[in-house]
């Protein structure tokens, strides 16, 4: 049986995924993976049993209506999580499109109670997220500070003119409230990463996926630029991380390893207020300003309890509870009746010729691509 799992973004959705593929292989399961850009060939190409949607409120209407047709069971899985904010899930679930869906995996018993509410409640199955783990620290001793950042606009990989992007976005609206941030974030850790580096930290920077790694290596030349895939080869080389808006708080938490949180540092603008509900924005401690922030890093601090309380510990536990996601889900699919189908040769070519324009025309770094040596790596690299 054949259950395709079509990814949005790789560098955030493989977490896990090559275990599930070798899991799925001794079970008579075959797991395949492709990018959103080309599902659609992908689809009639495989011809699978069962498809596993990243999303419900864009690319998912287009995936349910047209496996529907075909008679293939779906699944949504979604690529985004943590915001359990009435208004992000309505969102993120449009009634119309989430009810056609088999089922529906959640990343937490809050997604799912919902859902519930909605009276999806035969279709829903808490799974939590592959990448949530706890794992192991030594005693803390900060000498390495970890920047994860999430700008987009101003340091952006894709579009270098901030005069288009700035004149192509409406007035209060949440890119215009994004591009406010960005400056004042911008301003905000400038200022610290020269005071931390003048008392002899190490920085190490992370930058999101859609940013350019380039613009910060000459912005900060003091700075080590993190370059690799997975999030917790990041945290295993730092310290402590300092963070905004990232849900990597959560990671570094899971991992021991202390969190600043600098999300009250920078003011939030209009069309940006729903981060306020973003709750691993809001892990760690606080602090008045960046001269404050330096003054406690100082001052050697060296417990766990130190930087976070225990309320940030339940929090974790409620939205990103550490479950077996690989054994609950091979679980479910090995429950679900379905009809194994037969490879449909006739579209591989159209499904070839489209991967390769992918590739080639639509230079998005988070596309995976199932043929590239190098994905298969990334792949490897997001094994747990």
């Amino acid at each position: 049986m054949k259950v395709l799992w079509i990814v949005d973004n790789k560098l955030r959705e493989l977490y896990g995924l090559y275990n599930l593929k070798n899991n799925f292989k001794k079970r008579g399961l075959s797991l395949i993976i492709v990018n959103k850009a080309n599902w659609c060939s992908a689809v009639k190409f495989y011809n699978p049993s069962l498809v596993i949607s990243p999303n419900i409120k864009s690319l998912g209407k287009s995936i349910i209506k047209f496996c529907k047709i075909r008679n293939i069971k779906t699944i949504h899985y979604s690529s985004e999580g943590l915001n359990y904010q009435k208004s992000k899930l309505s969102e993120l679930y449009p009634t119309d499109f989430t009810n056609l869906f088999d089922y529906l995996l959640c990343w937490s018993d809050e997604e799912k109670k919902y859902l519930d509410s909605l009276g999806y409640k035969d279709k829903t199955l808490t799974i939590g997220n592959f990448k949530y783990m706890k794992r192991n620290s030594n005693k803390l001793k900060i000498k390495v500070i970890g920047i994860s950042t999430s700008s987009r606009y101003f340091t952006s990989r894709y579009d270098k003119n901030i005069f288009s992007v700035i004149s192509d976005r409406p007035k209060n609206s949440r890119a215009w409230g994004n591009l406010h941030n960005e400056i004042d974030y911008i301003y905000f850790i400038t200022d610290l990463i020269k005071k931390l580096i003048l008392n002899n930290f190490k920085v190490i920077i992370r930058p999101h996926p859609f940013e350019d790694p380039k613009i910060y290596k000459k912005a900060f030349k003091d700075c080590e630029i993190d370059s690799s895939n997975n999030a917790y080869d990041f945290i295993n080389k730092v310290d402590l991380v300092i963070n905004q808006f990232s849900s990597i708080s959560v990671e570094a938490l899971y991992a021991n390893k202390p969190v600043i949180s600098i999300f009250k540092n920078i003011p939030i603008h209009e069309g940006l207020s729903f981060m306020k509900g973003f709750i691993p924005a809001h892990f760690g401690r606080n602090f008045k300003n960046s001269e404050s922030i330096l003054e406690f890093l100082i001052s050697n601090n060296s417990t766990l309890s130190d930087y976070c309380n225990k309320e940030d510990i339940k929090l974790i536990d409620l939205i990103a509870p550490n479950i077996n996601t690989e054994k609950i889900l091979t679980d479910l699919i090995k429950k679900i009746e379905i009809k194994k189908k037969n490879t449909n040769y006739l579209y591989f070519f159209e499904f070839l010729l489209k991967e390769l324009y992918v590739q080639v025309f639509r230079k998005g770094s988070t596309f995976f691509c199932p043929f590239k040596p190098s994905d298969y790596k990334i792949l490897k690299d997001f094994k747990l």
